[in-house]
């Protein structure tokens, strides 16, 4: 079973919100979501230190190619976000007082487990999406 630290890809499908179905690649946390910085500047803020602030620095971030994201926020929970920005649903990641840091502290990213219960952040959302995480066996881990 792959986890996020072995994963390259992660699959998103069956979600009530279209846009967020599809194949998401593993991007560096350094290059932040288009969508985020959107959301940033709609609201006034700085969109690189507010990346910083709220994205979990030592873990990748995944993008589909319309721009669709999902990361793990600080406060531990995983967010699927369309490419405007807009946040569709959540999961915890693990329930436990650690949930940026791995046991080993080598800063690989953490599991993210697909049978999570995602919750809609809004109407128009439902059915909640099914995911999946894949290898890209041309990939040397």
């Amino acid at each position: 079973m792959a986890t996020a630290s072995s994963a390259t890809m992660i699959r998103v499908r069956g979600a009530g919100m279209a846009s967020v179905n599809g194949i998401y690649h593993a991007q560096p946390h350094s290059r932040g979501p288009a969508g985020f910085a959107k959301t940033c500047d709609k609201m006034g803020w700085p969109s690189r230190a507010t990346w910083t602030k709220l994205a979990v620095p030592s873990l990748d971030w995944y993008e589909a190619n319309n721009g669709s994201y999902i990361y793990l926020h600080q406060e531990g929970q995983w967010w699927i976000d369309d490419p405007s920005g807009a946040g569709i649903y959540i999961a915890d990641n693990h329930k436990n007082n650690n949930h940026h840091k791995n046991n080993n502290n080598d800063n690989k990213p953490l599991p993210l487990n697909p049978s999570s219960e995602w919750k809609p952040l809004g109407p128009g959302t439902l059915p909640l999406p099914s995911v999946e995480l894949l290898v890209d066996e041309t990939t040397e881990l």
